[in-house]
């Protein structure tokens, strides 16, 4: 009989059990939103968010780390897509600091900065967590 290894499998079921179905073996796992936040984080070095996950009305800094120095605007989104705010920024060093307000936020979740400069193509982003 042959046997084939497969990666990791996550199988969603209503309860913590571990069931045997059809010779599989599936164990339920279930992740916090922090958690599931912090799973979809891909490495970002052009942006970071401290602290993050923030606060409402707690302000919250970006670092930029960007290759080009220039005027390029941040927009943050909502998870559907909308647009809460954006601003101009004129990016002159690696590692710049920018603080922003928590108080556009308007409810918890899961919200994206998004970076853009004038060189089509050249977008960057990253994922904040509001709590």
């Amino acid at each position: 009989m042959n046997q084939l290894t497969m990666g990791e499998v996550v199988v969603q079921a209503p309860s913590d059990l571990t069931r045997r179905m059809g010779g599989l073996m599936a164990t339920c796992v279930r992740y916090t939103l922090l958690e599931k936040f912090k799973n979809a984080i891909t490495s970002n070095n052009e942006i970071k968010v401290y602290p993050n996950p923030i606060t409402i009305n707690n302000n919250f800094k970006l670092v930029f780390n960007l290759k080009s120095p220039g005027e390029y605007v941040i927009q943050f989104t909502d998870a559907s897509g909308k647009i809460i705010a954006s601003r101009q920024l004129n990016i002159a060093l690696k590692n710049q600091l920018e603080s922003f307000s928590g108080s556009m936020f308007a409810a918890a979740g899961l919200y994206v900065a998004s970076v853009s400069g004038k060189q089509p193509g050249k977008l960057y982003s990253t994922k904040l967590l509001v709590q």
